[in-house]
């Protein structure tokens, strides 16, 4: 089995003079240095991007809009370097956050917008006319229909001489099995030769 070497901690890297902490910036410049590579090196061996690795080192985050972005490519530099990757974006998203939430915007100057007195009150004001307009169009629209002429009937053409229609019977029974009908009568003189046909 191979030796897994120690990760360095970024505690390792606190200047012994120093009483703050340094900048996680200048840990990961230091271990850089420690390992005899220069930014260049790193960037092709890492396979990192230059800008960032700029970035990184010198904690000049300026030219990235979300800093947090950052994470992934913090983590391949730490393993890289051979510190603890969990620790160093550990640590460095503690520092977003808090430097997110002490920022102060002074260049931007905030607009108090002051309520105007009574707007509240002319918009109600026109809600209530609108809403009569509305119901005094209603009623009159109902008492112009209710007093509106009728219309005249049209009169229908005077039927012409025109036969009651005879009053129909219903028809005959239908009968399912009808009775036999009687025999034909039998021929005045039966042994006389019937009558030649002329």
């Amino acid at each position: 089995m191979a030796d897994k070497k120690p990760k360095l901690q970024v505690s390792d890297f606190a200047g012994e003079a120093s009483d703050s902490e340094p900048s996680l910036g200048k840990v990961i410049t230091e271990a850089r240095e420690r390992k005899g590579m220069t930014r260049d090196q790193v960037i092709n061996e890492a396979h990192l991007p230059a800008h960032y690795v700029k970035m990184i080192e010198t904690d000049n985050y300026d030219l990235i809009s979300d800093r947090l972005y950052l994470v992934p490519f913090l983590r391949r530099y730490a393993t890289f370097l051979g510190l603890d990757a969990e620790e160093v974006a550990s640590r460095f998203v503690s520092n977003v956050q808090h430097a997110e939430a002490n920022v102060v915007r002074l260049s931007q100057e905030i607009t108090v917008v002051t309520k105007k007195p009574g707007a509240a009150g002319r918009i109600a004001f026109a809600v209530l006319i609108v809403a009569a307009v509305v119901l005094l169009a209603d009623f009159a629209w109902r008492r112009f229909a209710e007093r509106a002429p009728a219309p005249a009937p049209v009169a229908a053409p005077a039927p012409a001489a025109v036969a009651p229609a005879p009053k129909a019977e219903p028809p005959p029974p239908v009968v399912a099995n009808p009775p036999p009908a009687p025999p034909a009568p039998a021929p005045a003189n039966p042994s006389a030769p019937p009558a030649p046909n002329q």
